[in-house]
């Protein structure tokens, strides 16, 4: 998909040589864009179309020349980028709650089957009948699972998610889910 070159302001014309300023408007052409319509034309509805179809400011052509123009066009410019940020943010920060979701998820999901594994690796190696070689797989197994809680906790912690008191126990909140009391 090839990515389209993002403008900070587009000056249209409505009467263009192949057609109408406000028809490429309606079309999407200029999405995500600043669009300064400009006409000669003296048709009352213009303006106010122009607007409602997604230009950012109508004027005349006449009003090109005008002192206020250039801060117009200034203003237009400087609106457009600080939409296009608070654009970027807002889906920069539902990226990471959609990312603060999936490890939390994770977490979970790993947690439970690791615990029963860890749990048996415990009954295992502190039985009376285990054999050395048997408390040797457990305290690697419990090794394993310690480091795999490790990296899990900080994996949850990097991504700043709030934490829990559960039972006795210090777990994360999943983001959405009521937290426990």
């Amino acid at each position: 998909q090839s990515k389209r070159p993002t403008f900070d302001l587009v000056v249209l014309d409505e009467h263009l040589p192949d057609g109408k300023g406000i028809d490429l408007l309606r079309d999407g052409v200029f999405e995500d864009c600043a669009v300064l319509m400009i006409s000669s034309d003296t048709d009352p509805e213009l303006p106010g179309a122009s607007l409602q179809t997604g230009a950012a400011f109508f004027l005349n052509k006449t009003q090109v020349r005008d002192p206020l123009f250039r801060p117009l066009v200034l203003g237009v410019i400087q609106r457009n980028r600080l939409q296009r940020a608070l654009s970027a943010a807002r889906l920069k920060a539902v990226r990471m709650e959609t990312v603060k979701t999936l490890v939390a998820t994770l977490r979970h999901e790993i947690n439970n089957p690791l615990g029963a594994v860890m749990g048996a690796a415990y009954l295992i190696g502190s039985g009376a009948d285990s054999t050395a070689q048997q408390r040797e797989i457990a305290a690697l197994v419990e090794s394993s699972g310690n480091r795999i809680k490790h990296v899990l906790d900080e994996l949850c912690r990097a991504v700043e998610l709030e934490t829990v008191t559960k039972g006795s126990q210090q777990v994360f909140h999943v983001p959405g889910d009521k937290p426990w009391k």
